[in-house]
């Protein structure tokens, strides 16, 4: 389904786990893209979240994990928030159910990493020209275009640790 550039860039977006944890059954990435689906992997939790994606809606496979290690700039030894993205799509038909929904997938192989700006919720909506760095991160995941972590690094929430005037101890990080 062709959706016009204008309403697609002002329908949210949406970041999607593929990971059922607690016996079931793990990654669930291969399966999504094979069969052209994603599925909420939760009965009771995010529901109303999924029932309120569009046709057409833009959607993200996503990995959120932390590291400290093999990094594109210099984390000054701290754990650094990454958010990987293994598949990008566009919804083609949500069952209304809460809980499944039918996708035009692309693997995106190697995953591309995106850092600090993350979350780690099951589904995260991102609504284009909302919120801080949201347009950064669909540009990253929809349009191929690079981060400009220094840009990101340098921004108050994480300037006192990553920063180019980074506080080797900075209070806020005590943790």
């Amino acid at each position: 389904m062709q959706v016009s550039a204008e309403v697609a860039e002002s329908r949210p977006c949406w970041f999607v786990g593929a990971y059922y944890g607690g016996g079931g059954g793990g990654d669930q990435t291969a399966k999504f893209l094979e069969a052209g689906i994603w599925e909420n992997g939760y009965r009771d939790r995010y529901l109303e979240e999924v029932k309120s994606i569009h046709p057409g809606d833009r959607i993200a496979i996503k990995a959120s994990y932390t590291r400290k290690r093999d990094l594109l700039f210099d984390n000054r030894g701290h754990m650094v928030s990454v958010m990987a993205i293994k598949a990008i799509g566009t919804v083609k038909q949500n069952l209304g159910d809460g809980r499944h929904l039918n996708v035009d997938w692309t693997r995106v192989d190697p995953p591309r990493e995106w850092y600090f700006y993350t979350d780690r919720h099951t589904v995260w909506k991102v609504q284009p020209g909302g919120r801080w760095g949201n347009d950064e991160l669909i540009r990253f995941t929809f349009e191929g275009q690079r981060q400009n972590i220094d840009y990101f690094r340098n921004q108050p929430f994480w300037r006192g640790r990553y920063g180019d005037d980074a506080i080797d101890d900075d209070p806020r990080f005590k943790w």
